[in-house]
């Protein structure tokens, strides 16, 4: 275990080097991770400057994880205070913790509204219905009720059928929402020319001609083999979250890869929304002079 002596050490050689560090909170599914530059160092604090959507997860989860080439091990820490305006925070409370965290290989995304999941255990009768916790390329989380779990049927290694419908979707609209800001805004960047639709697919049932307001991405009613690879009770609600890895066709893949650019733009238009409101929350919360 490294002290709290040792880690302040580290950070203290980082910024006398001129080197960085970055931060690592999870919203709503995606990665959100920046750099950050020390520029205070106490007995047991840390002040930082980072990116100002970095600033808005730090505000909302009260803690965040550090991540250096030239520290040990991720170090977990608590928020003491957020600056959005100036970009910055005071970091408190570290502990070092297991490496892994941050080494997902794939995007994953929470819906933005609830999605039903009917999950199909094979050479089972019955089946069980769920939300969908979140949704990469490769896999799907989903929420079920303790009621409804049966750790014969639920376990690792079952192989399930699960049906869902994604929601209809405009393409226009997200591509536009995705582009926030232009100059050398790194989230700006990464949303305008990373988070896009690699291509339009259009339900083969539906003959409707197209319009000029925008290609729409219509629902679909998806039906995918998986094997379940993780089980864990939820410690703060009477749920299970079931993690299944899915096998998919290519046209599974691209309709799931449509659904998550779109819903990566909405994200971070929605982190946009959110840094400008608690900014001009804390400008009419300052007293006047």
């Amino acid at each position: 275990m490294v002290t709290q002596e040792e880690i302040i050490r580290q950070f203290r050689k980082i910024a006398q080097n001129n080197q960085y560090i970055r931060l690592l909170n999870i919203y709503k599914g995606l990665p959100i991770n920046n750099e950050a530059t020390i520029v205070k160092i106490e007995s047991t604090y840390i002040e930082v400057e980072t990116d100002r959507y970095q600033t808005v997860c730090l505000f909302l989860d009260r803690e965040t994880f550090i991540q250096s080439h030239h520290l040990d091990q991720t170090i977990k820490a608590r928020i003491y205070k957020v600056d959005p305006q100036h970009t910055r925070a005071i970091l408190y409370g570290f502990e070092s913790i297991p490496s892994g965290i941050g080494d997902r290989t794939q995007v994953r995304v929470e819906p933005d509204e609830p999605i039903l999941g009917i999950v199909q255990v094979k050479d089972a009768m019955s089946t069980i219905q769920g939300n969908l916790a979140d949704i990469s390329q490769n896999g799907v989380g989903f929420f079920i009720d303790r009621n409804s779990f049966s750790p014969r049927h639920l376990r690792i290694g079952s192989e399930i059928t699960i049906s869902f419908k994604l929601p209809e979707g405009n393409f226009s609209e997200k591509k536009n929402s995705a582009t926030l800001d232009s100059g050398s805004d790194p989230m700006a960047r990464f949303s305008r020319e990373q988070i896009r639709v690699s291509q339009v697919v259009q339900n083969r049932d539906d003959n409707r001609p197209k319009t000029t307001s925008g290609l729409k991405i219509a629902p679909f009613n998806l039906q995918i083999r998986g094997q379940i690879v993780n089980v864990r009770p939820s410690l703060s609600s009477n749920l299970y979250r079931i993690g299944v890895r899915l096998f998919n066709d290519e046209q599974s893949k691209i309709i799931l890869s449509n659904f998550i650019s779109l819903r990566q733009s909405e994200i971070i238009r929605e982190l946009k929304t959110r840094y400008d409101a608690i900014t001009k929350f804390n400008q009419q919360d300052q007293p006047s002079p």
